[in-house]
């Protein structure tokens, strides 16, 4: 009778356990775009790089707030306490008739956590 109790106590935690980890929900945004990368800042700011740009929340993804608008391929984002760092792409059409439009690599960074940026670092083009 011990060892059925201590079983059914046994699954019992294991099935607490497992309910109680944190879940992906839906979130109903940023509308209109898709996301390639996340990351969490300090103070629990969350970011989201977009195929439309860098967006921020700061409830937990219930709303979105963009940012930067010059950041039109937002690829990659890094977060370590306060200082991001954004990888971007941004395309550039040439008036050159023998030339071909393409896209630089950028970069910018903040280190007070999205409040201002630094100036655009080209990384290639």
């Amino acid at each position: 009778m011990k060892i059925k109790l201590l079983k059914l106590i046994l699954v019992f935690i294991i099935f607490i356990s497992l309910e109680a980890k944190a879940q992906w929900i839906p979130s109903g945004g940023p509308l209109g775009c898709s996301a390639n990368q996340f990351a969490k800042s300090s103070g629990g700011k969350l970011w989201v790089c977009a195929d439309n740009g860098l967006y921020y929340s700061t409830n937990d993804g219930i709303t979105w707030e963009p940012i930067n608008r010059k950041v039109e391929y937002c690829s990659q984002i890094i977060a370590f306490g306060d200082t991001l760092m954004l990888v971007y792409h941004k395309f550039v059409k040439t008036t050159n008739f023998f030339s071909n439009d393409y896209f630089e690599t950028n970069c910018l960074t903040s280190i007070d956590n999205g409040i201002s940026w630094s100036q655009p670092h080209l990384i290639f083009n």
